[in-house]
């Protein structure tokens, strides 16, 4: 196995359990707020894609929404909101203790994510795990989100590593794409699709306190020097 030195983690999904605060600042917004039903399951085609995506399909279906930047607006604070009151809820069993572990033997921690920035910020310190991902690269930082590689390679060029001696953290087909075209290792976890869907990455493992374990004990570099 390839030496790891960097650990690069998606946000949503992955790092901070935040997808069921997306979907209810949506329906905060669409459905609360202008009035437009969702129709149950009207989210699976949105899940890892940028924001703008969603918002660009919102109007398309109710077009009498406000324009694309004023929803996005709406949008963003409404979830910013929701996570800063249920900032309890984003934290997935056992994964600060293992980011702790990887941080002190001296990997390498990033997130790159398709949220924008202040989201990503925001989920990160309500989640109470912002301080072992120095690195951050979020959408609107590339010129492409993922799938494109972009994301990733960015945030493997602010580390200091090889890609190729990276582990990419992901929980979605979309995300998996964008790390191995990044030439990194990629773990995807079951907490959004079932493992039936993510057979393209290298590695499928249950949780993400499971894959940062895994990591671990794999891919030490003091071990692999």
């Amino acid at each position: 196995m390839r030496r790891i030195e960097g650990v690069m983690c998606d946000l949503d999904g992955t790092v901070c359990d935040s997808e069921w605060a997306h979907i209810l600042a949506w329906e905060k917004i669409v459905h609360h707020k202008y009035g437009f039903r969702l129709e149950e399951g009207w989210d699976l085609d949105y899940i890892g894609k940028p924001d703008d995506y969603a918002a660009r399909a919102m109007r398309n279906n109710f077009p009498a929404l406000p324009e694309t930047d004023v929803l996005l607006r709406e949008r963003h604070e409404a979830y910013r909101g929701i996570i800063t009151e249920k900032a309890e809820l984003l934290r997935y069993p056992g994964l600060r203790e293992e980011l702790e572990k990887l941080s002190a033997a001296g990997f390498k921690l990033a997130v790159g994510t398709n949220s924008p920035l202040e989201n990503t910020l925001t989920a990160l310190r309500s989640a109470g795990i912002d301080k072992y991902f120095p690195v951050v690269v979020a959408y609107g930082m590339t010129e492409r989100g993922k799938p494109a590689p972009e994301i990733y390679l960015e945030a493997a060029r602010r580390l200091g590593v090889d890609p190729a001696q990276a582990v990419v953290v992901e929980d979605t087909p979309i995300g998996i794409a964008a790390g191995k075209a990044a030439g990194a290792i990629v773990i995807a976890v079951t907490t959004t699709n079932p493992a039936s869907v993510l057979s393209d990455a290298d590695l499928v493992i249950e949780s993400p306190a499971a894959a940062m374990a895994w990591i671990g004990k794999n891919g030490d570099p003091a071990k692999r020097a």
